[in-house]
Order: structure tokens, then sequence, then C-alpha cells
């Protein structure tokens, strides 16, 4: 999100409240926004694998890892695969961009989170952060489609002109809710709270 915002400020005319994130990663400075969406998946995939030791083993967890790794990497490919330029015709690489860097990426990561917050709500003492999970993934499940909405010249909503507002919303959403995780996994004492306490009964 860093460097989406620097290289926004660095791009003459460029809106943050109208525009895309992927707008940046086309045209002048392209290269910041590009790396930074291949260096975040990579992260993204080396936090899962962090994340699968600090949980207890389950069917439930290994799906999720398995999810976060997947959004990682589809995440990344964004980056390979800018979108096209708006005066070209749309190629492979665009459709990669969007169908997964977008679409498969996020559809993937909200799976995950519903799932991690359906796993944690049965542990002692994580049933708030199980509840910060959930709200997390249905703000994430809201935003997709209401991302599109504001950026499909068909949709009424386009004419308002903060499409860019809306994603800059569901982006910070789920990169906060790593940020907090990964904060809280480093504390020995949290995670050992959470991999040494007994599933509620019932």
């Amino acid at each position: 999100m860093t460097a989406a915002v620097v290289s926004g400020l660095l791009r003459q005319r460029y809106s943050f409240a109208a525009q895309p994130i992927s707008d940046l990663g086309i045209g002048p400075n392209a290269w910041i926004l590009n790396l930074s969406l291949i260096a975040t998946g990579l992260l993204v995939v080396v936090f899962a694998l962090g994340f699968h030791w600090c949980l207890p083993d389950s069917p439930r967890k290994r799906l999720a890892i398995s999810l976060l790794v997947s959004f990682g990497l589809c995440f990344a490919t964004a980056g390979v695969f800018p979108e096209p330029s708006p005066d070209r015709p749309v190629t492979i690489s665009g459709i990669a961009h969007f169908v997964l860097g977008f679409f498969v990426a996020m559809s993937a990561l909200t799976v995950a989170l519903f799932l991690i917050s359906s796993g944690l709500r049965r542990r002692r003492s994580w049933e708030r952060y199980a509840s910060y999970t959930r709200l997390t993934a249905w703000l994430v499940l809201a935003l997709i489609p209401l991302t599109q909405l504001f950026f499909n010249p068909g949709s009424p909503l386009f004419s308002v002109g903060v499409g860019g507002l809306v994603e800059w919303a569901l982006f910070t959403t789920w990169s906060i809710w790593f940020m907090v995780t990964a904060l809280t996994l480093l504390r020995p004492r949290t995670r050992d709270m959470l991999t040494s306490s007994s599933p509620r009964s019932g």
C-alpha cells in the first residue's frame, strides 16, 4: 500500500479517488507498483507457512493455509502481468491480471478468512480475534463486488467517481488483518496460548 501511495504521488494527474490501483502498473514508474505486488504476494506465502506452524492441525487449517498460499501466488501474478493499456486491445496478460490477480486471489482470501475464523472461534481466549477475522471476511466479501460496480462504466455508480476509494478500502481491510495477525503471533505468549488452549466444549 505504501508503494502504491508513492507511485500515485509520482504520477501526474493520477486520481486516488477515481482510478484503480492497477493503473499505476503501466506507464511511468510502473515498476514500483508491479514489484511491490510481487513482493507482497511472496510475503503472503511466507506468512502462510509461518501461520501453519502456529495453528493446531486440522483439515480446516490445511485448507485455509492452502488458500492463503493461493492468494499470495495469484496476487503476485498481478505484478507479473500488468493490466492492459486503455488504448490497446485486451491481452492474455490483462486477463491474467484481473482474473488471477483480483478475482481468484480475493475469492481465495475470503474463504480462508472464514475458515480461520471458524476454527479459532472454538479456541478459548481467541474468540475476539475470531470475530475480528470474521468481520474482515465479510467486509472483503462486500467490497469485492462494490469495487467492480464503481469501476463498471455500465453501472449507475460509475459516475460517482469513487471506485478508487472503494478499492483502497478493500486492500486496506485485508492488509491490516495480515499485520494484526502477524504482530499478534510474533508474541510467544500469545502463540503458546493458541497452540495449548483446548477447544470450547459443545
